[in-house]
């Protein structure tokens, strides 16, 4: 942003205004409450540990939160007190918390510490609340009582427990709540009658240099008591190097009296926390702060930092709020705060660098060298008509497209703007699509049905190109030839002077809805499309296809901009950087929320003084670091929750040996994020049967039948801009079984050796025992073949009986029958095929189980359906049907109840549909077979027919149930239930 627009801004900010910015809020913010997790709305402090998690201080216990969930304890937990005012982590990992009264505790090694469990806490009488706890340089812990008793509890780095006195001379002090680390990471206090005071070791020592340089000021300390800044009738001040330095003159703080607490964040902003005015940010710009900003203005917080730039508002009323400092930039304020509506459905950067939002209402603002100004273009009778698109021809003049018409600007000698309209109404019945623009750069308006534009603009563009194509359109283009693209309902249309012809017909991907088009030098055409990512053209044939699979930020790509041989595509994912090469074009950076976007949401992009700027549906994103490196990020811990074998937790942290058996594992780990990457990724690997890493984006792993020996998991985490994380590892071994052991073969070969010779003894035994097998074998052969006589006499005889019957026609008659006879002939002889086919499935005992009959049977229903020209549906439900046992004449008497349904269905009831329900429980198969045919009577069936007299047999014989009804509305229905007892009974 160049200097007269930063004096623009700053004079339509603060000039003739309060000295607060009270608009609505203009930056990114999420906020939590009990809805989200959180145990209170009381929120008193917040601090993000060394492994990435937020804990969160409330007066009912503490929480912790890992970007997502929010895991909440009291002292049921084994938490010292539920109020918990502060907490600390010192240089070993524990977090020590500061009740508002009773026991002190602390957290480590995901554990609770207190008086009940830990003799270091045993040795610490705690009579009232604990104000604040910190370490010094010398890793001594000093913890300061809320008591008027002129004494502190030190703890050494080998948790010895002393008490400090102070000085005789100054048992009359009160020491006031001024409790921090200085420089040195001393730590400090300061009495009432501003005496400071500095605890070296075991001494107190007073520091008279800092009273005399000071008159009539007053110590603010920061949320985490790292940071003392000093309020006089100056202003803010803060110690660097040993002086004093004034950091914001009092003339830019309202009612200085009122500040309770401040903070400076890691990109220098200066937070304060006021009694009146709720929370204030001064925004750092060079060596200077902007007026303050009101932050969340309805809520009364401490403002707490994270490592990964965020700012948490600690409410004692409305939860947690999160404020991403990447995106409380001076940019983004100066220039949101100006806006009439936060979704921005399209932008321009004018050629004199003015720059034009537009809105969903019909309005744009121009914000120029001088002025910022809001221009109402609607014309239409549409409340809700979008500014679409805006774009410049070559002679300055602005060109705007919305839902209903579209219009252009141009400057008048006041500086004014005369708006100039389509005359013709029916031109703006069509909704508006966008602008584009012919080869010696005419401005025209793309709309569902044609395109138009201005007198001295169309030309003779439409007479020549318009009456080919009237179909629905998406968006136009000219390219470089001059010939026309259209997206189309039909898809890909090229129009030329002498042809038109539809791309998608030779390559069905271009069938989509293009939003925008856009040509490179290189003569390479681009396709943002709404839905299928990027496509890219030469010479009318896709060369490339990107997608969000290929690291593309959203699907739906809605604006393409060029910028130093980059694409830079817009999407509702995020900003894409692809590298304009025409031998490869690849996604090289992705730009999305945890970079400072306002929203990933993206509807246009512009670039204007090396910055990129992204109009989204939550504002406008300035993005400053576009060309150079991406932040890059702390290198993330991966955090194993839980390692469960065979539903048993174990710790993560021993090294298991297991006895030889079939186990399952699962381990449930997670990387914090609370700068919320939705780019965050993991890998894992198994050694040794895993030689590459295995990526995934799941939290979860399970394994199950490992082999015996040596097993280690290695997890690892990375974010977007960061390093892969180091290995989180669990090792466990799985003891070999028995019998490989050499004690084992060698015993088993001894005693071996010793029955082979009493092994001949059993020769004759055995040979008459075989001989008996072979004659109990036999006669279970000819009962098989009496049954298998049976059922090729009752179903395969009257067929082969058929077939000679219309042998004997075909000898005996005339030519002219003989085709149809031999049709008759074949369609018998393939009922015959699929007969003895269904006769051998019932012979087959390796089908003896409810799987394979349910299998089967839905196997014959779908090409009963087909064979018969038949509507069909098959339905499952219920238990697993695995390892379920049925004897053969179960199977088939199920089966046959089933055929013989069908076929009567087929031949009786003069239905076009059938279907059939399964389901299965713990203790019944229960099947429903129905159609939609003329229904049947079952008295008359049951008195002349024998289907129904043989349903009932069959499942008679089973031990089940029968009912017959009407199928509403129309149509036939049995019902029956076999109790899966029998099934195993017969079995």
């Amino acid at each position: 942003m160049n200097k007269e627009l930063f004096l623009i801004f700053q004079f339509s900010l603060f000039v003739g205004l309060t000295n607060i910015h009270s608009q609505a809020d203009y930056f990114k913010n999420y906020q939590y409450n009990i809805s989200h997790g959180l145990a209170s709305q009381t929120i008193y402090n917040a601090l993000e540990d060394r492994e990435g998690f937020l804990w969160i201080c409330t007066d009912a216990g503490v929480g912790r939160f890992d970007g997502i969930h929010f895991v909440n304890y009291t002292t049921d937990d084994g938490l010292g007190e539920n109020e918990i005012l502060e907490m600390y982590e010192d240089s070993r990992g524990r977090i020590w918390f500061s009740p508002f009264y009773g026991p002190i505790s602390f957290w480590y090694k995901n554990k609770f510490h207190s008086y009940q469990n830990d003799t270091l806490l045993q040795k610490i009488n705690t009579h009232s609340g604990i104000r604040h706890i910190l370490e010094d340089y010398n890793k001594n812990i000093i913890i300061k009582y809320d008591s008027p008793k002129q004494q502190l509890t030190r703890i050494d780095s080998n948790d010895q427990v002393s008490t400090l006195y102070l000085s005789p001379y100054l048992d009359k002090l009160d020491i006031t709540n001024h409790f921090f680390l200085n420089e040195k990471k001393e730590i400090t206090l300061v009495t009432k009658n501003k005496i400071w005071l500095t605890i070296k070791d075991s001494t107190i020592c007073i520091i008279n240099s800092t009273a005399s340089d000071l008159k009539n000021y007053k110590v603010i300390t920061s949320s985490d008591c790292k940071t003392a800044f000093i309020l006089d009738a100056k202003g803010i001040k803060i110690f660097k190097k040993g002086k004093l330095q004034i950091l914001l003159e009092i003339e830019y703080i309202p009612s200085p009296e009122l500040i309770s607490c401040l903070n400076i964040d890691a990109n220098g902003n200066l937070w304060m926390t006021h009694s009146k005015l709720n929370n204030l940010v001064y925004l750092k710009s060079g060596d200077k702060f902007t007026k303050p900003i009101s932050i969340l203005k309805n809520l009364q917080s401490n403002v707490c930092f994270d490592h990964s730039s965020n700012a948490w508002l600690c409410s004692s009323t409305g939860g947690l709020a999160k404020i991403p400092l990447d995106g409380l930039t001076t940019k983004n304020i100066l220039f949101n705060s100006n806006l009439m509506h936060e979704n921005i459905t399209s932008s321009y950067c004018q050629k004199d660098g003015s720059i034009w939002i537009g809105y969903p209402n019909g309005y744009v603002t121009l914000f120029s060298k001088n002025k910022i100004e809001h221009i109402n273009l609607n014309k239409g009778t549409r409340y809700y008509n979008r500014v679409l698109d805006i774009g410049e021809d070559p002679n300055g003049r602005m060109y705007f497209c919305l839902d209903e018409g579209g219009c252009r600007l141009k400057k008048q000698k006041n500086s004014s703007y005369n708006i100039d309209y389509f005359n013709d109404k029916a031109k703006r019945n069509h909704p508006g699509k966008g602008l584009f623009y012919t080869r010696d750069k005419k401005v025209l308006f793309s709309y569902s049905h044609q395109f138009d534009g201005f007198p001295d603009q169309i030309g003779n563009y439409q007479a020549q190109y318009f009456h080919r194509f009237k179909e629905r359109r998406f968006s136009h283009f000219i390219n470089d030839e001059g010939n026309i693209l259209l997206s189309a309902i039909d898809g890909l249309i090229k129009i030329t002077k002498d042809s038109m012809k539809n791309l998608s017909e030779e390559q069905i991907e271009l069938k989509c809805r293009v939003n925008k088009f856009y040509q490179l030098k290189n003569g390479h055409i681009i396709l943002a499309t709404h839905g299928e990512g990027i496509f890219i053209l030469d010479n009318n044939r896709i060369i490339a296809h990107i997608k969000e699979k290929d690291g593309l930020a959203g699907n739906i790509c809605r604006h393409i901009i060029t910028n130093k041989d980059t694409i830079w595509a817009g999407t509702n994912g995020g900003i894409s950087g692809i590298t304009l090469n025409s031998a490869s074009y690849n996604v090289f950076k992705n730009i999305n929320t945890s970079d400072g976007l306002i929203s990933n949401d993206i509807n246009s992009l512009f670039f204007r003084d090396h910055l990129l700027y992204a109009a989204t549906s939550k504002g406008l994103a300035v993005i400053d670091y576009l060309n150079g490196d991406q932040k890059h990020m702390d290198e993330p811990i991966v955090i194993i929750q839980s390692f469960m074998i065979n539903g048993i937790e174990h710790s993560s942290e021993e090294t298991f040996e297991l006895k030889n058996g079939d186990y399952h594992f699962k381990i449930n780990f997670i990387t914090p994020n609370l700068s919320q990457d939705k780019l965050l990724s993991y890998r894992y690997k198994v050694e040794p049967q895993d030689s590459n890493w295995i990526y995934t984006k799941s939290t979860s792993l399970e394994f199950a039948h490992l082999n015996y020996g040596n097993y280690k998991i290695q997890i690892q985490s990375k974010f977007k801009n960061s390093e892969w994380s180091k290995s989180a590892i669990i090792a466990w071994s799985i003891i070999p079984p028995f019998y490989t052991l050499w004690w084992f073969l060698l015993l088993s070969f001894t005693f071996f050796a010793g029955m082979a010779v009493f092994i001949s003894r059993f020769f004759i035994k055995k040979k008459y025992s075989k001989a008996l097998n072979a004659v109990m074998l036999q006669a279970a052969v000819e009962n098989e073949r009496n049954r298998i006589s049976t059922d090729i006499h009752d179903d395969i005889g009257s067929d082969l009986t058929n077939m000679v019957i219309l042998s004997r026609i075909i000898k005996n008659n005339s030519n002219n029958n003989i085709l149809s006879i031999a049709n008759k002939l074949e369609s018998t002889a393939n009922e015959l095929i699929n007969k003895m086919g269904e006769v051998i499935w019932a012979l087959n005992p390796a089908n003896d189980s409810l799987e394979d009959l349910i299998s089967y049977i839905h196997y014959y229903i779908k090409s009963f359906i087909e064979h018969n020209n038949l509507v069909g549906e098959f339905k499952f439900e219920g238990i697993s049907t695995h390892n379920i046992p049925l004897s053969a004449q179960q199977r088939r008497n199920t089966f046959l109840v089933i055929k013989e349904f069908l076929h009567n269905t087929l031949k009786h009831a003069a239905a076009d549909k059938i279907g059939i329900y399964v389901h299965v429980s713990d203790n019944f198969l229960q099947i429903e077979i129905y159609d939609n045919g003329i229904g049947l009577n079952y008295e008359e069936q049951h008195s002349s027919g024998n289907g129904l007299l043989n349903i009932k047999k069959r499942i008679t014989q089973s031990g089940g149930t029968y009912r017959f009804s009407e199928n509403q509305p129309t149509g036939f229905k049995l019902n029956f239930r076999l109790p899966l007892t029998i099934y195993y009974e017969n079995k």
